[in-house]
């Protein structure tokens, strides 16, 4: 693999209090979130119900729910923005080739970062000789100025004696970017997925950090502070735009351990709040510059 050369992120306070706490906005409502399940439940068989996570703390942007089991029904919980639920509400099969998802701007960089937080402090339960699997995560969607041109998926799995998954708990990654079909809407352009075990920090949390190239248009990540270089996709052109939602998943499975414990997401757009070493030239998606550069 390429040789990265990396910059440390740390947060002075004489450098960041120049500048506005660079965030992000989860802003929908039920009533957005409600529209959006309307609209996809109304184009299938498989009916998904939609609700909001439960506890949202807007200045952490992070959320906090249940894991619930339903016999009966399949239910998601969302941590989104509205201009991402309305934009799915209208787009919520197959996607033309000539729209974007105008959300959060990226400022101007070569490389933009964020982390992603899951708190997975109250799922260390043993689970016994039981088969199951749990997973939940975030979606993040990057558009340019012309199309959607990314879909990542920054998943925390846990999994027990179940067929086909890492036993214990794993971080997934998987991203698709995209090209036109030549008939007006979206295909994939390449796709690429990687699951990485993961040791649970003393804290409980487990963080992952995504660095986007736009000189290269490759996406890069790091879990618990391993650098893992770029995932194998690349895209056609830079971001302009870019959207985060969470979603906590139901339990698939009756009598799970795992069922009432308590699952948390955060994400951080805020260079002051980041831990990892990035890429020199590293920015936060405001376009402020992660400094102190690691020259080995």
């Amino acid at each position: 693999m390429k040789k990265i050369i990396l910059v440390t992120v740390m947060g002075f306070s004489g450098v960041s209090s120049a500048f506005a706490e660079c965030s992000y906005s989860f802003d929908a409502t039920l009533q957005d979130l409600k529209a959006y399940e309307a609209a996809v439940s109304g184009s299938t068989s498989n009916y998904r119900y939609i609700e909001k996570v439960a506890n949202v703390n807007s200045t952490n942007q992070a959320g906090y729910d249940l894991i619930n089991y339903y016999s009966n029904k399949n239910v998601d919980l969302y941590l989104a923005s509205k201009k991402y639920a309305q934009f799915k509400t209208l787009y919520h099969i197959n996607t033309p080739d000539n729209v974007v998802l105008i959300d959060k701007p990226i400022a101007t960089s070569n490389i933009f970062v964020q982390e992603f937080v899951f708190d997975v402090s109250n799922l260390q339960v043993n689970l016994g000789t039981t088969s199951q699997i749990y997973n939940y995560g975030f979606l993040v969607t990057g558009s340019s100025q012309s199309k959607i041109e990314l879909a990542l998926n920054v998943i925390f799995v846990k999994a027990n004696n179940y067929s086909s998954a890492i036993n214990g708990n794993s971080i997934t990654v998987l991203g698709v970017t995209n090209k036109s079909d030549g008939t007006g809407y979206l295909a994939p352009l390449s796709a690429a997925s990687t699951n990485i075990p993961v040791q649970i920090p003393a804290d409980g949390k487990v963080r992952v950090g995504i660095y986007v190239n736009q000189t290269s248009k490759q996406v890069g990540y790091i879990i618990n502070g391993t650098n893992y270089g770029y995932l194998n996709i690349v895209m056609e052109n830079k971001l302009s735009n870019i959207s985060f939602t969470g979603v906590i998943n139901q339990n698939p499975f009756a009598n799970s351990a795992l069922t009432g414990k308590t699952v948390g997401l955060q994400l951080v757009t805020d260079k002051s709040k980041m831990q990892f070493t990035y890429p020199t030239g590293a920015k936060d998606i405001c376009g402020v510059a992660i400094v102190n550069s690691k020259l080995n």
